[in-house]
């Protein structure tokens, strides 16, 4: 098959997603007698090539794709999504206000100058009462978010229904076991393991994706 894509990666060095669409959309020819368009078969290929050159062999590959389509990320640079990099208290306020589409806050926080990158995020989950920081003055937004803290955040932002008590590693006293065990019996998480929940665990950026795609049913 012959198409302007060739010709448009040559010119412009690394195109975007767009700009291949419009090519092969408009210049693609024919492919051959009995083989069918070489415009739709090379849109159809091409779509469905996942949107990060990082991602094709993660098991939350279909959670990535559908919050990227979403809306919520667009990755940690515009060809990678970092699957394994943890994810921090900043970047899940921004996650958790896109996907909702929360309206503005006024909280502010000693930690969180107005031109950080996460303080409009940070500020909408907050009057949200999602979340009320690390400390009474504190967010913390480069602390690494654990298993513990998205259950209960994931649990107020959706108003997820208690659970049953399970998993052994989860007292009844434990901070977030309410948030944990509401997880639980929506099917966000069945846990790291079959008894265990693992709460002090860094979330990463794949496991953060289905957390969410599954919250919001993606």
């Amino acid at each position: 098959m012959v198409s302007g894509a060739a010709a448009l990666v040559s010119s412009v060095g690394q195109p975007s997603d767009d700009q291949i669409r419009d090519a092969l959309t408009t210049t693609a020819v024919a492919a051959g007698s009995g083989v069918g368009a070489g415009r739709i078969d090379a849109l159809a290929t091409f779509d469905a090539l996942p949107h990060f050159t990082d991602i094709a062999s993660s098991v939350h590959l279909a959670s990535i794709e559908a919050i990227v389509g979403a809306g919520i990320t667009t990755g940690c640079t515009p060809d990678r999504y970092c699957p394994s990099r943890n994810v921090t208290r900043g970047q899940i306020a921004t996650f958790l206000d896109r996907a909702l589409d929360l309206p503005a806050g006024t909280v502010t926080f000693a930690d969180v100058p107005a031109d950080h990158p996460h303080a409009e995020g940070i500020a909408a989950v907050a009057a949200a009462g999602i979340t009320a920081g690390c400390d009474e003055q504190r967010f913390c937004p480069a602390a690494n978010l654990t298993r513990g803290q998205m259950a209960s955040l994931l649990r107020r932002a959706f108003g997820l229904a208690d659970g049953p008590q399970r998993f052994t590693d989860v007292a009844p006293t434990h901070p977030h076991a309410r948030g944990i065990w509401a997880l639980a019996a929506s099917g966000i998480t069945t846990g790291c393991a079959p008894d265990r929940f693992c709460p002090a665990a860094a979330v990463d950026r794949a496991q953060m994706a289905s957390f969410l795609a599954r919250a919001l049913d993606l």
